[in-house]
């Protein structure tokens, strides 16, 4: 495979549908053999919002659907970084045979570099991730997971830039994970997993009866004497966003009720960090224009107790927040919408499976989810001279440091 690091593109054409770029295209760019792949790098707002057209498509076409790196939801987040913090984007292209089409978006991946890593003396690449983004699944299209990964891990071996690069954040068992194993064993290149660990996740399966008879028979009788209180109460109610809704009242009212609980007095919710608000203002507003935003809420008298917030794409769901009022806490207002978010997942035409994008081992979440799905970060080799060989040492350092755990609160029994 050939790999060019070409110029940026920056003529005006490049704000145009790729169908009237073509002719201003070639002016800039060398000539290739059919299949060549090279890598752009971009860096700067405007030069990242170039490409945000063959974003928009391969988010259409891609292997293994991730909201959080779309291009409206991951330059929200880049917006609001401080210049030094921000990535660094490669964007892979692949010139289609007959070579008058179009070049043809086949990945996107944010980097950032970073010295020092797991107690190596190395440098390394990262996958750019965000305390706002739960899954780090780089978007490569559907088919091209080989020469999209093939063309990073080359440019990372020509460009002597690292001695490997980590890819944290990404499920164990999909596409692009599959992809990897098998480009990483044809070319023998060290690499390890080093950490993994199981996350809440749920899929259509069955009906919502079906699911409820899987809890244990206590489970159930208490879910229900909690909704019985609740509705003594009231006038319980469950309200969803609907497509062409006002999302601005229930951004508002998310943030506000967030902010009255738990997370506002530890400074985590939303509303604590200006930065936070306005990523979660645009991304809600940016996935309510294309039909990506659920939400929905649990609400008593008309006031909200209870808000959720999904995120769309493709046939999956992505479960981003949820908060509650605490005034109620001993009937579980939470996990009475979650219930309800189950409900509506095991009954709904568009959605086929559900990412809690919860830490390990949720209290709540993994009480009521019953299926898990693998998340892991793996380091990989950059293939230069002496890499593999600094790459073979963290097993053997991370073998130590566990023997010394074990020795030293016996050396102080």
């Amino acid at each position: 495979m050939s790999v060019a690091q070409l110029p940026e593109r920056t003529s005006s054409a490049d704000a145009q549908p790729k169908r009237d770029r073509k002719s201003t295209q070639s002016a800039t760019q060398t000539v290739r053999q059919s299949g060549d792949v090279w890598i752009e790098f971009a860096e700067q707002l405007e030069d990242i919002r170039q490409h945000r057209l063959d974003w928009g498509d391969l988010g259409q076409h891609v292997a293994e659907a991730n909201v959080f790196q779309t291009w409206w939801m991951l330059l929200a987040v880049w917006e609001q970084l401080p210049p030094d913090e921000r990535p660094r984007v490669a964007f892979i292209y692949e010139q289609p045979s007959p070579i008058t089409e179009s070049p043809l978006l086949i990945g996107v991946f944010p980097l950032v570099k970073r010295r020092g890593c797991y107690g190596l003396p190395i440098t390394v690449w990262q996958l750019w991730t965000h305390r706002l983004l739960f899954l780090n699944t780089p978007l490569v299209r559907a088919g091209h997971e080989i020469p999209a990964l093939s063309a990073l891990f080359d440019w990372l071996k020509e460009s002597r830039s690292a001695t490997a690069i980590e890819l944290q954040g990404i499920p164990g068992e999909r596409a692009m994970s599959q992809a990897l194993i098998h480009l990483l064993d044809s070319t023998e290149r060290t690499s390890f997993a080093v950490n993994r660990y199981c996350r809440a996740f749920i899929r259509r399966r069955g009906t919502y009866d079906d699911y409820l008879d899987s809890l244990p028979g206590h489970t159930r009788r208490e879910f229900g004497r909690l909704r019985r209180q609740l509705e003594r109460m009231g006038q319980l109610e469950v309200r969803s966003l609907n497509s062409g809704d006002d999302v601005e009242p229930w951004i508002d009212q998310f943030l506000e009720l967030e902010s009255r609980g738990w997370k506002g007095r530890g400074q985590t919710a939303l509303k604590t960090s200006g930065e936070d608000e306005q990523i979660f203002r645009h991304i809600t507003r940016e996935a309510g224009k294309r039909d990506q935003l659920d939400m929905l809420g649990l609400f008593l008298d008309g006031q909200p107790i209870a808000l959720k917030c999904n995120f769309l794409m493709g046939r999956g769901a992505y479960a981003f927040k949820i908060a509650y009022d605490e005034k109620y806490s001993k009937q579980s207002p939470g996990v009475q919408l979650e219930l309800e978010n189950i409900r509506r997942l095991l009954e709904s035409e568009r959605t086929d499976w559900m990412d809690s994008c919860a830490v390990a081992r949720h209290s709540m979440i993994d009480r009521l989810w019953k299926e898990r799905r693998v998340i892991e970060t793996r380091l990989v080799s950059s293939g230069r001279f002496g890499s593999d060989a600094l790459l073979a040492m963290y097993p053997v350092l991370r073998a130590a440091k566990r023997e010394l755990g074990r020795l030293l609160p016996q050396a102080k029994n």
